[in-house]
C-alpha cells in the first residue's frame, strides 16, 4: 500500500474513546449470569477485571452491580470485595473441585498444595457470609485422588460451613461429591428451612443420613438431578416426596457408570410385583432413567405424566458390579415396562399420532452375563397431514452413536430407550419386543446398525427365519437405512428365506458401509447374494406392485464400476444409485454420480 493510500485509510477507533453511557451497557452484558455455567469461574480471570484497566473504567464497573454478582472464591479478598460491590442483589458462587484449580495441580509441593487449600477456604468462608442472599449455589467436590487428605478436609469445612446456612433466596442448586470419604455427619444441609423460590436441584453423591437433605425437596421444584448418593430408603418414600411435586418438568435419576459401585438415589430391593401409588406429574416434560432395570419398571409402572414428554431409559443392569442386586428377571423387567409404555401412550395411538420414525442401535458384548444391548429412539409424532416423503423422518444416522447416554444433547428425542439381555433375551428378541410398541408399529423410516466392539455383531447367532420374525411390526417401514452388519445380516436372510413376502418390505433400501467386493473386509457380501436378495424383496419393473423394494441406494460402500452396472442392467438404472464414496471415506474417487431424488414409489 502507498502512503498516501495509508494516509488515506481511517484511523482506528479504541475502545476508550467510546462515550461512558455506550461504556455501561458494553459491560452491563459482560455480567455474569444469574445461574452459574461451565466454565466456572474461580478467580480474578472474568470480566470484572475492566474494573483495573483505568480510573474511568474502574468508576463505571463499580456502579454497575451485577457485574458483581459471582463471587470469586480463590482468596478472602476478592471475595469480599464482590460482596460488597454487589450488595444487595441475591449472588451466585460456584465451587469446582479442587483438581481444577490453576494452582492446584498435582506437582505442586505438599506444603504449597495446604497452603493454597487454606486460603481457598479462607475465600469459601468469606463467599459463605451473607447465605441470605445466594439465589444459586454449585459445588463440585472430589474426596479422593493424589490430593485426597486436603480435598476431604477441605469437604469437611464446606458442609461445616452450609449446615446452618439458611438460604431464603437459592433457587438453584447443584452439588457434586464424587466419593464421600471421611467428611464426616451433620445436623442439616443448607440450614432446615425450605427456600420458597428454589426450583433447579442437582445432588450427586450426598447421603440424606449424613446431610438432612429432604427440606430441599418440598419446595416448588421444576428441575430434579439425582445421581449416586441415597435420599430415599425405600422406593414408597420417593414416590411419596414426588407426589408432593406437581411442578417438576424435568426428573432425572441416573448414574454414570463409574459410579455404579455406590448407592443409588433409591435404595433395593424394588419389588415388580408389587403395585406401587401411582403419581401424577402433569408438568413433566423429560423423564430420564440410568438405573438397573427393575428399578426402571417400577418408575415406569407408578408415574403419570404427559405423553409429549421426552423419556430416556437406560437400563444399567450391565453395569452392576453385584449380581445379588438384580433381584427380579429381565424378562419380568421388561414385560412390566412394555405394559407401562403401552398405556402411557395409548391416547397418543387413540390419536392417530404414533412415531413415523425410528433409530435402531445393537451392541454386542463380550466376558459379561448380559450379552446383548439394543437401542430404540423414535420421533415424529406427526399431528395432522402425514409427510410426503417419508425420508423426512429418517433421524441421522449417527444419532447418539457412541451411546453417550450422560449427555444431555440438543437432538435428545421423545422415546430413548437401551436395553440388555440375558442368556435369555438374545438381541432379535429385544428388538421384536421394542419395535412391537403398538405406538411404533406404524413407523414410515428406519436407521439400524450395529455398534459392537468385538468380533462378532449381536445377531451373529441369529438365524435368517428368526432375523425376519424379529422385523415383523415394521411392515409400515418406507425407507430403511441399513449400515454395516445389519444390511448383510438382512440380505443374507433373505437369500436364505424360501418366501418371498416379508413383513419388512421397505420401498426404499438404502445400504451403508458393506463391501462387495472379492476378497473384501467385513462387514461384506457378494454382489451375486446381494442381485438374489433384491429380486427376492423387489419390486423392480413390475406394473401395479403393492408392496417390496422398488429403490436401493448404496453409500459409502465398497463396490466397483462395473458391480453398479451390472445392478442397473438388472434393475433398471432409475433404479440403483451410488454415490460414487468409498466405505469409511468422504472422498469420491471419482466424480459423484447423480443419487435420484427418490419420494415414496407408487
Amino acid at each position: 500500500m502507498t502512503a498516501q493510500g495509508a494516509s488515506a485509510s481511517p484511523s482506528r477507533k479504541h475502545l476508550h474513546s467510546l462515550p461512558p453511557e455506550l461504556l455501561v451497557e458494553i459491560f452491563r452484558a459482560l455480567a455474569p449470569p444469574r445461574y452459574p455455567q461451565w466454565p466456572y469461574s474461580t478467580s480474578t480471570g472474568d470480566p470484572r477485571r475492566i474494573s483495573q484497566v483505568c480510573s474511568s473504567w474502574r468508576a463505571i464497573t463499580l456502579g454497575i452491580r451485577d457485574l458483581w454478582t459471582s463471587i470469586p472464591i480463590k482468596n478472602a479478598y476478592w471475595a469480599a470485595l464482590s460482596l460488597d460491590r454487589s450488595r444487595p442483589l441475591p449472588i451466585s458462587i460456584s465451587i469446582v473441585r479442587l483438581d481444577k484449580f490453576g494452582t492446584l495441580i498435582s506437582n505442586l509441593r505438599r506444603e504449597q498444595l495446604k497452603v493454597a487449600v487454606h486460603t481457598l477456604k479462607t475465600g469459601v468462608q468469606t463467599a459463605l457470609s451473607e447465605p441470605a442472599r445466594i439465589c444459586a449455589f454449585h459445588a463440585e467436590l472430589s474426596t479422593y485422588g493424589n490430593e485426597a487428605e486436603f480435598q476431604a478436609w477441605f469437604a469437611r469445612k464446606l458442609f461445616a460451613f452450609l449446615e446452618d446456612a439458611d438460604v431464603p433466596l437459592l433457587e438453584h442448586l447443584v452439588i457434586t461429591v464424587e466419593s464421600l470419604e471421611n467428611i464426616g455427619q451433620y445436623s442439616f444441609f443448607l440450614g432446615h428451612q425450605t427456600p420458597a423460590n428454589l426450583q433447579y436441584v442437582s445432588m450427586y453423591g450426598l447421603y440424606r443420613g449424613d446431610m438432612p437433605c429432604m427440606h430441599l425437596l418440598s419446595a416448588p421444584l421444576t428441575t430434579l438431578d439425582l445421581g449416586s448418593g441415597t435420599i430415599w430408603d425405600f422406593l414408597p418414600d420417593a414416590l411419596d416426596s414426588l407426589s408432593r411435586l406437581p411442578t417438576l418438568e424435568s426428573l432425572s435419576i441416573r448414574r454414570d457408570r463409574d459410579d455404579m459401585i455406590w448407592e443409588g438415589a433409591i435404595l433395593p430391593p424394588y419389588d415388580i410385583n408389587v403395585e406401587p401409588r401411582s403419581v401424577s406429574l402433569p408438568n413433566l416434560k423429560k423423564l430420564y432413567l440410568y438405573e438397573p432395570l427393575d428399578l426402571i419398571a417400577c418408575l415406569v409402572r407408578a408415574l403419570a405424566f404427559p405423553t409429549s414428554a421426552a423419556i430416556k431409559l437406560y437400563d444399567a443392569n450391565d453395569e452392576v458390579d453385584d449380581p445379588d442386586l438384580l433381584v427380579t428377571s429381565v424378562r419380568d423387567c421388561i414385560d412390566v415396562i412394555v405394559a407401562g409404555l403401552n398405556a402411557h401412550y395409548a391416547p397418543l395411538v387413540a390419536e392417530g399420532r404414533p412415531y413415523r420414525g425410528l433409530c435402531l442401535l445393537s451392541r454386542a458384548r463380550d466376558h459379561s452375563e448380559f450379552l446383548n444391548r439394543v437401542h430404540v429412539v423414535a420421533d415424529y409424532a406427526i399431528r395432522g397431514q402425514e409427510l410426503q416423503d417419508s425420508r423426512a423422518y429418517l433421524m441421522p444416522d449417527r444419532i447418539d452413536r457412541e451411546l453417550r447416554v450422560l449427555d444431555h444433547k440438543p437432538q435428545d428425542r421423545t422415546l430413548d430407550i437401551s436395553i440388555t439381555g440375558d442368556e435369555t433375551l438374545e438381541a432379535h428378541i429385544l428388538v421384536e419386543i421394542l419395535t412391537g410398541l403398538p405406538v411404533l408399529r406404524e413407523a414410515r423410516a428406519l436407521t439400524f446398525y450395529d455398534k459392537s466392539y468385538d468380533p462378532c455383531e449381536a445377531f451373529h447367532a441369529t438365524g435368517p427365519q428368526a432375523w425376519l420374525d424379529a422385523l415383523r411390526y415394521l411392515g409400515g417401514i418406507q425407507v430403511a437405512h441399513l449400515h454395516g452388519y445389519i444390511a448383510v445380516r438382512h440380505l443374507k436372510a433373505l437369500v436364505a428365506n424360501d418366501v418371498h413376502y416379508h413383513d419388512f418390505t421397505p420401498r426404499v433400501l438404502v445400504i451403508e458401509d458393506v463391501s462387495f467386493l472379492p476378497d473384501p473386509k467385513p462387514p461384506s457380501i457378494s454382489l451375486e447374494e446381494l442381485v438374489l436378495a433384491l429380486k427376492k424383496c423387489s419390486g423392480f419393473g413390475r406394473q401395479a406392485v403393492e408392496e417390496g423394494v422398488m429403490h436401493v441406494e448404496i453409500i459409502y460402500c465398497d463396490i466397483d464400476d462395473e458391480q453398479v452396472l451390472r445392478l442397473r442392467r438388472e434393475f433398471g438404472d432409475n433404479s440403483v444409485s451410488w454415490d460414487g464414496l468409498t466405505r469409511g471415506s468422504k472422498r469420491s474417487r471419482r466424480k459423484p454420480c447423480s443419487i435420484y431424488a427418490i419420494s415414496d414409489p407408487g
